[in-house]
């Protein structure tokens, strides 16, 4: 009898172990779950994970998404950018309404999405990268209640649009870190002008600084085939509820930071499994075309 109970007890602590031990890539409000400094979530694939982090030497804490398979963290997209934690007792969960909140110590809100009519709200971080709040019971994009796609940073995912919703009137386009130790917003941005043919555009401010051809039906007219990526495969989408850039990748394994600002100090792979190039403040990178601002 006493036999049966220690085994019994060892097999219940090995379970505990190893459930505690998991990686999840869901928060659920039903079920409380909660990310505190020092978890991570991760896609389902293992691609990519999310939670906190400090830029460069900054003591700030940020929570963000990042590639879990580069050297150097690779961060790609910040949650509250413009307003850094002080020190490391942010939690993110997900309440009842289907908000995802960002707090402090004092449980005052650092961060938040906006709340909408939704059963079992759950977070889900994908394998694209993209974290998403929809209800337990529906994975059809269509029924995503937020999505970070929607707000991109400085970096632009396989999947991600440029360029705008304008049944909303809403405009995703890419701005850089101010500096290796902060992320929020700089100077430059990248966006989809919307005279004429549609065109990317690069601007300090409000200057001009890059304009990537047009689209006539071909890839923008200034981007030779040879400075094309024969992994990857882009498009616009133009039609009286949007006109966007995104772009997809052939090879499912691999994962690519086609378009990102590059700062100072860190090492960027043009596929997070092989190849880096040096950050710098006043560059910007495009497939295989590096562009001084």
């Amino acid at each position: 009898m006493e036999a049966t109970t220690i085994l019994l007890f060892c097999f219940t602590l090995f379970f505990i172990l190893i459930t505690s031990a998991a990686v999840l890539d869901t928060l659920s409000a039903t079920e409380n779950r909660t990310i505190v400094d020092g978890d991570v979530i991760e896609s389902v694939g293992g691609v990519f994970q999310m939670g906190f982090f400090s830029p460069g030497i900054s003591n700030y804490r940020y929570l963000g998404i990042w590639y879990k398979k580069t050297g150097p963290v690779t961060v790609l997209w910040a949650a509250n950018r413009e307003n850094p934690l002080t020190d490391l007792s942010g939690v993110l969960k997900i309440d009842n309404r289907g908000a995802l909140l960002l707090m402090n110590a004092r449980n005052t809100i650092i961060w938040s999405t906006k709340p909408g009519q939704v059963k079992n709200p759950v977070a889900q971080l994908l394998e694209s990268g993209n974290l998403v709040v929809r209800d337990e019971n529906n994975t059809n994009s269509d029924g995503y209640l937020w999505q970070s796609f929607d707000h991109p940073g400085d970096a632009l995912l396989p999947g991600m649009k440029l360029g705008w919703d304008l049944v909303k009137g809403h405009e995703r386009k890419l701005t850089s870190w101010r500096s290796d130790n902060d992320p929020s917003p700089g100077k430059y941005s990248l966006s989809i002008s919307l005279d004429g043919y549609p065109q990317l555009v690069l601007q300090s401010g409000s200057v001009l600084k890059y304009r990537l051809g047009s689209w006539d039906g071909m890839p923008f007219n200034s981007m030779s085939t040879s400075t094309q990526s024969k992994d990857l495969t882009d498009k616009f989408v133009m039609n009286q509820n949007e006109k966007y850039y995104n772009y997809g990748k052939l090879e499912l394994g691999a994962c690519y930071g086609l378009m990102s600002f590059l700062t100072l100090g860190a090492c960027y792979g043009y596929c997070c499994f092989a190849g880096c190039v040096m950050r710098m403040l006043s560059y910007f990178r495009f497939p295989n075309i590096v562009v001084m601002l």
